[in-house]
């Protein structure tokens, strides 16, 4: 690995966390209305055991992976905002 690139790597690290939003931008950050989509990819095995826990829960893939999302940022010391 070059200097260059650990160094790069180092500085992800340890950078100062993100700015607060501008006012009137923490409201549409929580809005529903701009959610996107992300693709990612996941054995068949997982796939389907998705599935069947949906089934199971009686809810969506979509809402369980949500409540991954927001688990996940949650074991990083992030708020919940998925």
């Amino acid at each position: 690995m070059t200097a260059a690139k650990a160094k790069s790597i180092s500085n992800l690290f340890n950078a100062e966390p993100p700015p607060p939003l501008p006012q009137g931008l923490e409201d549409k950050a929580k809005d529903t209305n701009t959610t996107r989509m992300m693709n990612f990819r996941i054995n068949d095995d997982a796939r389907q055991a998705f599935a069947f826990l949906a089934l199971e829960e009686r809810s969506s893939i979509q809402k369980l992976m949500i409540e991954a999302v927001n688990d996940l940022f949650k074991k990083y010391s992030k708020p919940p905002i998925a």
